[in-house]
């Protein structure tokens, strides 16, 4: 009965939890949106999720990272205070969490094919919410897709956001490597040193190099909080616990199918030049990605329009630092794509 009593009450606390968790999720109102399910994207049945109080607010498509890391699960409640200025859509990509089996067997993941299946959701969102263009905000991963979306078929976005920004695993692993070993010097952690040291010789694209940098020379951010990726999906309540296998597996499958392909990716060669706004909303201690090398990109990147915005915190600045994040897209970005009252 004791043994039992353990077992149970873990999951009792978890009900309960996300039994809470869903009341605060509710959307009511006449003008409210809260619509899920599975749309027919690029020949497959791929999960789209839109919340809004509002939804002749503008549209935001968030692009996921990754590859194949929906963020939603382990962060919506940082998500909920945007739903008051904007409608938000939420994609989970081919292959990734309830969009897993949106992969037949034996079919490979391109990034060609997954910017096109993007192209076709901010279509459908834009469709059904009945915006002439959207705002899109590609996160990591998300940010090579979303800003390739914007060059293929810029009539289609007011913005676009990076967040997280990619540009390439060379210059990550060569910036991030060097930032590691200096913190770790100025500190004097010889453990930190030796760890570096022995990895020094590999290549900067290495994932054993880039795992023990990310080990090194990480912050305080609670983008190194395993819990936040592990524990946090349990206590979605828009997401069935079972679902949590599917987004472990979706995760390491769309790794592995896209990991070569993205070792050829410079996102300064492929997408110099945009026609829409730009805006680059950046952690100031990324530990996934170079925010130097995101600065130099935007630099360089045409655009008719750019900024940059720097945030405390590191990769996932918009979920933990929701309020200032949203605070920068209401003032910068929710003007481009506003919409226009109907002319009495």
């Amino acid at each position: 009965m004791g043994a039992a009593a353990v077992l149970i009450a873990p999951l009792l606390a978890i009900a309960g939890l996300r039994f809470a968790l869903s009341n605060q999720q509710r959307l009511e109102g006449p003008h409210a949106v809260h619509e899920s399910g599975y749309v027919p994207i690029g020949g497959r049945q791929q999960w789209i999720e839109l919340r809004g109080q509002d939804r002749t607010n503008p549209v935001l498509l968030w692009v996921h990272g990754g590859p194949g890391l929906p963020v939603l699960p382990a962060s919506y409640a940082s998500f909920l205070p945007w739903e008051r200025s904007f409608t938000i859509a939420h994609w989970h990509q081919r292959g990734a969490g309830l969009s897993s089996t949106a992969r037949h067997e034996g079919e490979r993941l391109t990034i060609d094919r997954m910017v096109d299946d993007g192209i076709e959701v901010a279509e459908y969102a834009r469709s059904r919410l009945g915006a002439e263009r959207i705002v899109v905000v590609g996160h990591s991963w998300g940010s090579l897709l979303a800003a390739r979306m914007v060059q293929r078929q810029p009539n289609l976005f007011a913005a676009y956001v990076g967040t997280g920004q990619f540009t390439s695993l060379e210059r990550d692993g060569r910036d991030l490597f060097a930032a590691a070993l200096e913190r770790a010097t100025r500190a004097g952690n010889t453990s930190a040193i030796r760890a570096l040291e022995t990895v020094a010789s590999l290549p900067p694209t290495d994932v054993r190099r880039m795992d023990v940098v990310r080990t090194w020379g990480k912050t305080e951010d609670v983008s190194d909080n395993p819990l936040l990726l592990y524990v946090a999906p349990l206590l979605s309540p828009g997401y069935a616990i079972r679902h949590t296998v599917s987004f472990a597996r979706g995760f390491a499958e769309s790794r592995a199918d896209l990991f070569d392909e993205a070792l050829r990716v410079d996102i300064e060669r492929d997408v110099p030049e945009l026609t829409t706004p730009a805006f680059l909303f950046q952690g100031r201690d990324d530990w996934q990605v170079s925010t130097p090398s995101a600065l130099h990109y935007f630099e360089m990147l045409k655009a008719p329009r750019k900024e940059t915005v720097l945030f405390d915190g590191g990769h996932l600045v918009p979920m933990l630092q929701s309020d200032a994040f949203l605070k920068a897209l209401v003032d910068k970005v929710r003007p481009l794509a506003v919409r226009q009252s109907p002319q009495s």
